[in-house]
C-alpha cells in the first residue's frame, strides 16, 4: 500500500512541478519584457545617448532574469522538500527535488529566449510569449488531468522535460534545449543590437 501511495504522490510532484516551473516563467519573462516597456515610455533613448550600449542594456535585463530563473526553481525544490518532509513518510531526497527542479530550467531559458527573440524582431508582437506559456499550461496541466494523449504534452516545450522524480535524469534532452536557448541567446542579442528602437 505504501509503495502505491508513494507512487502517487510523485506523480502529483511531477505534476505540480511542471506547475510550479510555468508559474516561475511568468516573473522571468515579464522582467525582460520591461525593456520594452522602457522602449514605449522613452526611458531608453535617454539611457543611450549616454555611455550605455546596447549590449549593456539589453545583458543587464537578461542576466536579471536569467538569476531569476534559477533563484525561483531553487526555491520551488526548497518549499517542495520542506512540505514533503512534513507530511510524506518517505519524501524524496532534497536532492531529488533539486534536481526535478533544476530540470526544468532549460525550458524557462527558451522561453526567456524567445521572449528576447520577439523583442529584438517582432517588438510589437512580444506578448505572444505569454499566448504560449498559456497554452503550455493547458497542454500540461489540463492534459495530466483528462489524460490526454501524451503528444498534447509535447506541443509544449515543458512537456519535452524529464518527469523526475517518475522519470530518470535525461541529460541529452536537456542538452539539446540548453543549446536551442543558446541560438536564441544570440539570435536576440544581434537582432537587438541592429532594430530600430522606434519600432
Amino acid at each position: 500500500m505504501k509503495n502505491t501511495e508513494f507512487s502517487f504522490a510523485e506523480q502529483i510532484i511531477v505534476l505540480l512541478m511542471a506547475v510550479m516551473a510555468m508559474l516561475s516563467t511568468i516573473p522571468v519573462i515579464s522582467f525582460m519584457q520591461r525593456i520594452r516597456q522602457e522602449e514605449k515610455s522613452g526611458h531608453t533613448e535617454h539611457l543611450l545617448v549616454r555611455a550605455v550600449s546596447r549590449f549593456s542594456l539589453f545583458a543587464s535585463y537578461f542576466i536579471i532574469s536569467l538569476i531569476a530563473s534559477v533563484l525561483l526553481m531553487f526555491l520551488t525544490a526548497l518549499g517542495f522538500w520542506s512540505a514533503g518532509s512534513i507530511t510524506m513518510e518517505s519524501a524524496p531526497s532534497f536532492g531529488t527535488f533539486i534536481e526535478a527542479a533544476m530540470a526544468y530550467l532549460p525550458a524557462l531559458w527558451v522561453m526567456l529566449e524567445l521572449s528576447m527573440v520577439l523583442i529584438a524582431y517582432l517588438p510589437n508582437k512580444s506578448f505572444l510569449i505569454y499566448l504560449y506559456l498559456g497554452f503550455s499550461f493547458i497542454c500540461i496541466y489540463i492534459g495530466a488531468i483528462a489524460q490526454l494523449p501524451e503528444w498534447v504534452k509535447k506541443l509544449s516545450l515543458f512537456g519535452h522535460i524529464p518527469q523526475i522524480p517518475v522519470a530518470d535524469m535525461d541529460a541529452p534532452r536537456l542538452a539539446i534545449i540548453t543549446a536551442i536557448a543558446i541560438i536564441l541567446f544570440i539570435l536576440g542579442f544581434i537582432g537587438y543590437r541592429r532594430r530600430d528602437l522606434t519600432m
